[in-house]
């Protein structure tokens, strides 16, 4: 496959801490995980000082994950796209099954 012609978006994920989270399927202490656009990957040409200035105005989703195994996940935060709605999705139930 030709690949000259595709484009890639590079993302920042990173893990800051462990909090206690409420969702409708119930309360977790969730891991959150934090992800961004990395700005050089959608303007490379542009100089690093403009890429810091603008990096804090991209907008950043929010995961939670269950911290215990199974590791669930429990909620996302953030936006689509640059200047897209706010959308939120939670754990709503879950059901434990037997073991095999």
């Amino acid at each position: 496959m030709n690949r000259s012609h595709l484009a890639f978006t590079v993302l920042d994920v990173w893990c800051d801490r462990v909090e206690q989270i409420s969702v409708t399927g119930g309360n977790f202490q969730a891991l959150r995980v934090t992800m961004r656009v990395n700005p050089r990957s959608i303007l490379p040409s542009w100089p690093g000082f403009m890429l810091k200035l603008i990096r804090p105005l991209l907008p950043e989703n929010v995961f939670y994950f269950d911290s215990q195994p199974p590791h669930r996940f429990l909620k996302a935060e953030g936006v689509t796209s640059i200047g897209g709605p706010q959308t939120v999705t939670e754990l709503t139930n879950y059901r434990r099954s037997a073991a095999p």
